[in-house]
This record gives structure tokens, sequence and C-alpha cells, in this order.
């Protein structure tokens, strides 16, 4: 008899910023995790404590939390007052939590950006090299 796999090793983290975007990032990571029947993690970093947020991105953060209940996520985790580069807090993220997929919306970086400062994608696949890194395209 053959035996069927209910659950693989696979665990996704999904870095969701503030925008219109994060929701689908979010919809995506929970298809993916449900398809393979793995854990989903959601990632924020925020650079200032979360009591200096504004409304508007602290409304984000709550409706990221209601998809976190509702999707029951393994752990929605915010980084806040983070002085570091968000691809180094990424890559500890996924380091701790054994990440094997990450999953990312396009970056709103120009050519000339990504020239002098470095495209997040290659950052991360230098400091997490044998992770999957799906990019979301946003409008």
């Amino acid at each position: 008899m053959r035996t069927i796999r209910t659950h693989t090793n696979e665990r996704i983290l999904v870095c969701v910023y503030y925008g219109p975007n994060g929701e689908r990032l979010i919809n995506r990571g929970y298809y993916i995790a449900k398809v393979f029947n793995c854990p989903l993690y959601f990632l924020t970093v925020v650079p200032q404590p979360l009591e200096e947020l504004d409304a508007q991105k602290m409304d984000y953060i709550s409706r990221w939390q209601e998809l976190a209940k509702e999707y029951k996520v393994a752990e929605y985790i915010i980084k806040e007052n983070e002085k570091r580069p968000v691809t180094k807090v990424i890559a500890e993220v996924a380091r701790q939590k054994h990440i094997t997929q990450i999953i990312l919306g396009q970056t709103a970086k120009s050519r000339w950006e990504e020239i002098t400062k470095g495209s997040i994608i290659n950052i991360l696949l230098k400091e997490i090299p044998f992770i999957d890194i799906h990019i979301i395209s946003v409008s």
C-alpha cells in the first residue's frame, strides 16, 4: 500500500510591510502553505517603536494580526525599533524558524537604487542561500 504524505518539511515566511499589497502577499503565502500543508509565519520589520506609528500603519498591522488568527499561522513576528538592515532581520528569523521559502513583494526601488545600494533579493540570496524566494508582483 502506498503511503500518502500529509505534511512536508516546508516552512513559509511572508514578509509584509505597510501598504495595500501586504494582504495579497499574505493570501499567496496562505495558499502555498495550504498546498504544502506546512507552517506559515508572518514577519513585519518596523524601524521605530510601534507606539510611534501613525494610525494607517497600525491599521495594516491590526489587519494582518486578524489574518494571522484566521489563517492559524504558526507565528506573526513583529520586529519593532529595528536598526539593522531589513535583510539581516529576515535572514535571522529565517534561520531561527528553519524557513524553507520566503515570500516578498516586488521592491519599489529604482534601477539606480539597486545598482548603488544593492538588490534586497540578491542580498538575501547571499545571506540565506538555501531558501527559496518568491517575488510577488505588486500593482
